[in-house]
């Protein structure tokens, strides 16, 4: 599987060991005539913005601008 990077030429091979997950991206990109680079694409982008919230969480940062520490003044 290779994935392509919209705004760039980087290309990203990846090799997947699970090949239960590889059959159900292939069945789930032909349910919603997606290319399976493109929702592997959607996967790691959704993980990646995933770690970045929780990470903004142990920091302090609440997405909604309250305090996420319970002895914090806001």
């Amino acid at each position: 599987m290779s994935l392509k990077d919209m705004n760039s030429t980087k290309i990203i091979r990846i090799e997947l060991e699970d090949h239960l997950l590889h059959d159900k991206l292939h069945f789930l990109a032909m349910e919603y005539t997606i290319s399976i680079d493109s929702l592997t694409s959607i996967a790691i982008r959704r993980l990646l913005d995933d770690v970045n919230f929780f990470r903004g969480l142990r920091m302090g940062v609440d997405p909604f601008g309250r305090s996420t520490h319970p002895n914090e003044q806001t």
